[in-house]
Parts: C-alpha cells; structure tokens; sequence
C-alpha cells in the first residue's frame, strides 16, 4: 500500500494502524530529511531517486480538471487547496 503524507494529523495513525495490521506500507516522500521518521513507523521511504517528481503549474492543473468534466468551482477550489498541499504528481 502507498501513502502520502504519513506524518500528518491523518497520516500518522493511518500508517501506524496500517503497520499494526501486518500491511507492507510503502509512503511517497519528496522529503530525504523525514526519512528516518518515516521508518521509525515501520513503513518504507519512496522517493528521489525512485521517483521523478514534476511541479504542474496552477493553470495547466485547472484547465485539465476542466477538460476532464470537473465542475469549475470545484476544480478552482482543489487547485487553491493545492497551494498548500503536495503540488507534484508522480
């Protein structure tokens, strides 16, 4: 199973739960200072260089939730949101 944000409010006792219950947890990290946090978890650390991480720009992210068929307000308010949150996809 992979995650992101395993050392949230949320994060955190869902990867502890998820270990607990005998689950491999894999947790998507751009972060190579939390590492050891995270193991200490019990879960594995994927990130750089596993994995190519590409910063989407605010409009392009907009226009393809758009395209897709997402409501505009919806899709404004997720891109907003996003300016707090993990900007990059995988």
């Amino acid at each position: 199973m992979k995650i992101t944000g395993s050392l949230g409010i949320i994060g955190r006792p869902l990867t502890n739960g998820l270990v607990q219950k005998g689950h491999a947890v894999k947790v998507i990290s751009s972060n190579p200072e939390r590492q050891k946090e995270i193991e200490a978890l019990g879960a594995k650390v994927i990130g750089e260089p596993e994995l190519k991480w590409i910063v989407i720009p605010d409009e392009q992210m907009l226009n393809e939730m758009i395209d897709a068929g997402m409501n505009p307000q919806i899709a404004a308010g997720l891109v907003e949101m996003s300016k707090y949150a993990l900007r990059h996809i995988v």
